[in-house]
């Protein structure tokens, strides 16, 4: 398999993990927690992202990358309004609101200026924010424990899959203009890596909306 191969399953695996979030989450509606539908906005954003990029390079041949570093906005935006719920506290509605403005004046003054370059500026810092409001929930889980089993808990997941995802690709996102530079053509080994990742974070996520439905509940509870 050749580089640009790999690369390309990579992208589908990841492209069709977003797709299969969709699915779980839209197939039951009523009683849907806010978080689980804004994941399914999440989700859906990245398809939609995915589908643009794609489709725009295959036909007219539009550079990925300005589309990229949007989604890369967008995603943070969409992630931080999921914490803010989970968290549903008007003083942690406020940081993440906080968060999110500091965010986009971050994207304005280094990322917006030259669209055409992978910036990592823009997704060390979001890497960063996303570890540290996943770390943060889990910390106020433990502190307030809930009488159910944790391993029932759509959020136990979800956040689970943020925390695995972003500590994953954080340093590679801190050192993308390096390893572009240095490493040009090999660069996709690393892209294909993050795929792959992406693709798993969309499984573990996919469990915790599994979670989320009685069906769900119940077979974990019988597995105890």
């Amino acid at each position: 398999m050749t580089s640009s191969n790999l690369l390309s399953v990579s992208n589908y695996l990841q492209w069709f993990g977003s797709f299969l979030i969709v699915v779980f989450v839209f197939a039951k509606r009523r009683g849907m927690q806010k978080q689980i539908f804004i994941i399914g906005i999440y989700a859906i954003n990245s398809v939609v992202f995915q589908c643009i990029q794609t489709g725009s390079y295959v036909i007219a041949k539009v550079h990925p990358n300005p589309i990229g570093n949007f989604y890369v906005l967008i995603e943070t935006i969409i992630l931080l309004w999921f914490f803010a719920s989970a968290f549903n506290k008007l003083t942690f509605v406020r940081v993440m609101l906080l968060v999110g403005v500091l965010y986009t004046i971050i994207f304005v003054c280094f990322a917006l200026p030259d669209l055409y370059t992978i910036h990592s500026s823009t997704r060390a810092v979001r890497d960063l924010v996303m570890i540290i409001c996943s770390s943060l929930y889990f910390f106020l889980l433990l502190k307030n424990l809930p009488g159910e089993d944790l391993y029932t808990l759509p959020m136990f997941w979800i956040s689970a899959a943020i925390l695995f995802f972003f500590s994953c690709t954080f340093i590679l996102s801190l050192s993308t203009t390096y390893l572009i530079k240095t490493f040009r053509d090999q660069y996709v080994y690393f892209a294909s890596f993050r795929n792959l990742l992406r693709a798993l974070f969309c499984l573990i996520i996919c469990l915790g909306i599994w979670k989320s439905q009685p069906f769900g509940n119940i077979k974990a509870g019988n597995s105890h």
